[in-house]
C-alpha cells in the first residue's frame, strides 16, 4: 500500500464524522476571522485555546415548514436542536479521544454560528440576517464545536 494512502487529512476526517453523525452541511472556520466579525460573541470568549471552529447544520425540510401546524413545528424544532447538540457532543468526544480539547456549543452559547458558516463557505448571511445556503436556502439550523485541533479552514 502506498504510504500516501495511509495518510488521512484531519479536516476531511472530521467533516466525514460530522456528516455521518447526521449533519447535512459542515465546514471549518478560522476562529481569528470569526472573532474579527463577532465582537464579544467570539470563540475565544468560550474557549481561549480555539484553533478551529467546526460549523455544521441540519436542514428543516420545506414541506414541514409549509404544512405542519405550529404546535407540531415547535416539537420538530426542539428535536432539531436536540440533534444538533448530540452531533456536537459526539464530535467533541471524538476530538478528546484524539487528544484535543473541544467545546461542543449549545444554543445559549455566545457564538455567531451564521457568521462562522459564512466564513466556512456554507452560505451567505443576507440583509435579513438569515444564512442562505445553496442547497437548502434559509432552512438550516446550525451548531459548532470549538477545538484546539489545528484543522484546514474552508
Amino acid at each position: 500500500m502506498n504510504s500516501n494512502e495511509d495518510i488521512i487529512n484531519p479536516s476531511v476526517e472530521v467533516k466525514s464524522l460530522v456528516l455521518a453523525s447526521g449533519a447535512d452541511i459542515v465546514g471549518i472556520a478560522d476562529p481569528y476571522k470569526l472573532a474579527e466579525v463577532s465582537g464579544k460573541k467570539n470563540p475565544f470568549s468560550v474557549m481561549k485555546s480555539t484553533k478551529s471552529v467546526i460549523i455544521f447544520g441540519i436542514c428543516m425540510p420545506k414541506e414541514i415548514m409549509e404544512r405542519v401546524p405550529e404546535s407540531k413545528y415547535q416539537i420538530m424544532l426542539a428535536n432539531h436542536f436536540s440533534k444538533l447538540r448530540r452531533i456536537a457532543k459526539k464530535v467533541g468526544s471524538w476530538l478528546e479521544e484524539k487528544g484535543y480539547n473541544s467545546y461542543p456549543c449549545h444554543d445559549q452559547d455566545n457564538i455567531e454560528h451564521k457568521k462562522a458558516a459564512q466564513l466556512a463557505g456554507l452560505g451567505k448571511v443576507g440583509n435579513h440576517t438569515l444564512l442562505i445556503t445553496p442547497q437548502y436556502g434559509p432552512r438550516v439550523h446550525l451548531n459548532s464545536v470549538l477545538t484546539d485541533y489545528p484543522l484546514n479552514f474552508d
